[in-house]
């Protein structure tokens, strides 16, 4: 067994034990703590006076702050949004178009098929020839009445 004088290990908890409770009487009492408000509040306005002042003279060399570049930031990402969404709008009409330009072709050929075979079946037929046919024939039904 060891001895408890001897053990290092016990006697760094010892020591842990002492320096917690020093620690807890010195700052657990209420001039402490509210020294620690003041010194903090102090600190604070210590804090935004030399805000203020770079600020100031960010102002004065036209430089920008940090709100200027964060509005800056936000104005740029909304901006990227704006134009992937209009790439998006693009890519699908692009797609659009073309199925349109494809349906269109084939419709121009189809046309041209139809009229072929309509010129086809006109000159294939002589109109006179056929027109003068039924006027005779017309003319016979005429007489025979």
């Amino acid at each position: 067994m060891r001895d408890t004088h001897n053990d290092p290990l016990k006697s760094i908890k010892q020591f842990e034990e002492e320096w917690n409770k020093r620690l807890i009487s010195t700052l657990n009492c209420e001039d402490f703590v509210f020294e620690a408000g003041n010194w903090i509040d102090s600190h604070l306005d210590e804090v935004i006076e030399k805000r203020k002042v770079a600020e100031f003279w960010l102002d004065v060399l036209c430089t920008p702050t940090k709100k200027n570049i964060a509005v800056l930031a936000n104005k740029i990402i909304k901006h990227e949004q704006q134009v992937d969404f209009l790439e998006d709008q693009l890519f699908s009409l692009t797609l659009e178009s073309r199925k349109i330009t494809k349906i269109l072709a084939k419709t121009k050929n189809d046309f041209h098929h139809l009229k072929n075979i309509l010129d086809k079946e006109v000159s294939s037929k002589d109109l006179k020839i056929e027109l003068e046919l039924l006027k005779g024939e017309l003319e016979e039904l005429i007489a025979s009445f």
